[in-house]
């Protein structure tokens, strides 16, 4: 048989397909790289001192993430990066009194340094008073593909996170439903034998539950080396306020500029009685001595009662008996959620809106996000998720920043049907009324609320830890104090801005 002779030209036309098939195996199965910053590294084991600011941070867990995207069949590879979101203060801070200011200013530019700092950056924690930085997600999550994440996360929680109608973030899982609650340390009611009558208790005011009290610590403000009435800190008489008055600048509690909800105006907190009411009960607290000042502080005191908007939400937990009686005053609300978006500078923004949909959607990157590697930082008990180190845990599942909590397994304090608890439970709950409204401030807006926040800090401060010899005549100060801000030019911006608002 004849040998067939192969050519030069021929030969070297093979060579050419054959590596032409090489470069496109090789571009179909590259990764491009996704930029994700979070700012709380312990969560992933990572302590801050250990890593600079906008550097890269590795982990097994993170390792676990991208092969899930891989097995997902998205053509990303996710570096995470650290971001500092506190204000570090310096010594000058405290003593010129400007780091309440300042910390305001630096949390109404997280985004801004951000960008600054890494052009590269793609998915962040959400910032709502930089809203505008983000990308408008509507459009690309009616992609089939995306969609999923519709199914995970109930309409409510999309309705409550909305931003004149938009979408700017995905929320993140836990059902963030708020209702103000009165706590009682069980061991303390108790042991001296105190009926807390529930309907009675609910019609109470904060003060006249201290005043109930206060006989139990006449003799001794530490009782038995332990127990101290409350404090302001405990009282987050912020949560008690907002039963009428919504905080206008995003999530803030700092800046005290709300929307009178039966009034539907803008309000400086300190021109309404409630606000003047908790002040009050601050001096009240700090004069009388019902925090035991310093000695509950080195003794670890115990508050006898607390308040709060964040209660256990008795649906969800299989917790039978706490250390603390919740009676919980039946205002419960759907409120806004910590979440993230896609950064509208990003060079990939449609990717990077599929990992972000992927993290929601997606059962076992929830897992990895929320509990870490299996086997070794959390195994599964009888269905529940367990950790293997001391993680916090709560009943209202994780506070890390990403992950669906819903969707996630259950911790030791959370029923297993959860997903489908929540569900119902949002579909009876009302939106929190005007938590969609979030202005547009200009250069000159922020600095004079900044201003505004500084001065709110400062006299709360004051009314907490020193003693006012003419209350009346402080109140009076800091009202004029806030005027020379412009106090009065902001609101009747703001007032504007919520006039022209739809929600």
């Amino acid at each position: 048989m004849k040998k067939r002779k192969i050519s030069k030209n021929y030969f070297l036309t093979i060579i050419f397909v054959l590596l032409c098939g090489c470069l496109i195996c090789g571009c179909s199965s590259k990764k491009t790289k996704i930029v994700w910053y979070i700012s709380e590294p312990e969560s992933y084991g990572v302590e801050k001192e250990e890593i600079a600011a906008y550097q890269e941070i590795e982990t097994e867990c993170f390792e676990l993430f991208n092969k899930r995207l891989e097995e997902l069949n998205i053509p990303a590879k996710v570096v995470f990066k650290y971001m500092p979101d506190r204000y570090e203060g310096k010594l000058e801070d405290f003593e010129s009194g400007d780091l309440f200011e300042k910390e305001f200013l630096f949390q109404t530019k997280l985004i801004e340094n951000l960008t600054e700092k890494d052009a590269d950056a793609d998915i962040v924690g959400f910032s709502p008073l930089e809203f505008e930085e983000f990308l408008e997600l509507d459009q690309y999550l009616e992609e089939e593909e995306n969609k999923k994440v519709f199914n995970v996360i109930p309409e409510t929680v999309w309705k409550a996170n909305a931003i004149n109608q938009k979408t700017y973030q995905i929320p993140r899982g836990n059902a963030s439903v708020s209702e103000l609650t009165y706590t009682f340390y069980r061991p303390f009611i108790e042991k001296y034998r105190i009926n807390l009558a529930e309907e009675e208790i609910k019609k109470m005011t904060p003060e006249e539950i201290i005043q109930y009290f206060k006989p139990y610590f006449e003799k001794e403000r530490l009782l038995e080396g332990k127990y101290y009435l409350t404090s302001a800190a405990d009282l987050q008489y912020m949560g008690y306020l907002q039963k009428r008055y919504i905080p206008v600048i995003g999530k803030s509690r700092d800046c005290n500029l709300a929307i009178d909800v039966q009034e539907k105006k803008i309000v400086s907190l300190l021109d309404t009685p409630e606000m003047k009411k908790m002040l009050e009960i601050n001096q009240w607290i700090y004069t009388e001595d019902l925090d035991a000042h310093m000695e509950r502080q080195y003794r670890n005191g115990i508050p006898v009662f607390r308040m709060t908007d964040i209660p256990t939400i008795k649906e969800l937990t299989q917790e039978k008996e706490t250390e603390w009686i919740e009676i919980a005053l039946g205002n419960r609300t759907v409120v806004g959620s910590f979440g993230n978006g896609v950064l509208k500078s990003s060079d990939e923004k449609e990717l990077a809106v599929r990992v972000l949909a992927a993290s929601m959607y997606d059962e076992e990157l929830t897992n990895i996000m929320i509990y870490g590697v299996p086997d070794k930082e959390y195994q599964l008990v009888d269905g529940h998720a367990v950790y293997q180190n001391n993680q916090i845990i709560s009943s209202m599942g994780s506070f890390k920043s990403i992950g669906n909590n819903r969707i996630a397994y259950p911790n030791d304090l959370e029923v297993k049907e959860k997903a489908k608890i929540t569900k119902k439970l949002l579909e009876t709950t009302p939106v929190q009324s005007y938590k969609n409204f979030t202005p547009v401030l200009d250069e000159n807006l922020f600095k004079k609320i900044s201003k505004i926040v500084g001065i709110y800090n400062d006299m709360k401060s004051k009314t907490e830890y020193e003693e006012i010899p003419d209350f009346e005549t402080f109140i009076q100060e800091q009202k004029e104090r806030l005027k020379k801000e412009g106090v009065t030019e902001v609101i009747l911006e703001l007032q504007n801005q919520l006039d022209g608002w739809k929600e």
